[in-house]
């Protein structure tokens, strides 16, 4: 996988001014503080955010080229989104909740060996009010896979989970980066956490990279 980024943006407190650029499908966490610029940079990447110049590619698909005028709406771009609190239909169960948006023929397709992965065998009949948080960020999971991304963006996804659900869901996104073979960029401010997840960091700070090991 080969991903280069540019981002630059004005905002009322910072000017978000990024590039990235890798050569692997390692998962990449990046640090900072509250108000680092950390999901204004998610958002630039998934299309919720116009930059003011910009360039996004990952392999040979480009969202973003300011200079050529491209720029690739949020729901073209197979962009796997998870944020802080989960978005599921609540009167829904699990199984519903991952199958909304499938075509019928594709139901089938890797949905048995996804649901094997991320262990959700035993809750597929449960609704989403019945599930623990893990639970809910592990379906959250299993919708994003089944869109077949080019990337997995994460947004400080253990935020108010206990220690063991942390645990868990560090677990099974490793283990699907691994497996998979999907690039993932990880979002915290928790330096503990990160260094769990990935060795690959960046540290942003007022919307710059002020340390990067990759």
């Amino acid at each position: 996988m080969k991903l280069e980024a540019f981002f630059y943006k004005k905002l009322n407190t910072f000017t978000l001014n990024v590039t990235i650029k890798t050569n692997n499908t390692n998962i990449i966490t990046i640090l900072g503080e509250s108000g680092s610029g950390k999901t204004t940079l998610l958002n630039c990447m998934s299309g919720l955010i116009i930059p003011d110049k910009s360039f996004f590619k990952i392999n040979d698909a480009i969202f973003n080229d300011s200079k050529k005028n491209i720029f690739i709406k949020t729901n073209k771009r197979k962009i796997g989104y998870i944020r802080q609190t989960p978005t599921l239909f609540a009167n829904l169960s699990v199984y519903e909740n991952i199958c909304i948006g499938l075509a019928p023929q594709k139901k089938n397709k890797n949905i048995k060996n996804l649901i094997n992965i991320l262990q959700l065998n035993k809750i597929l009949k449960r609704k989403i009010t019945n599930l623990s948080g893990g639970e809910k960020q592990r379906v959250m999971i299993m919708q994003i896979l089944l869109m077949d991304p080019k990337i997995i963006l994460l947004d400080e996804p253990l935020t108010n989970q206990d220690e063991n659900i942390k645990k868990i869901i560090i677990k099974y996104i490793k283990h699907l980066n691994e497996k998979l073979n999907i690039p993932i960029i990880w979002v915290s401010h928790n330096i503990k956490e990160l260094e769990l997840i990935s060795k690959k960091t960046l540290y942003l700070t007022k919307g710059k990279i002020i340390y990067s090991n990759f």
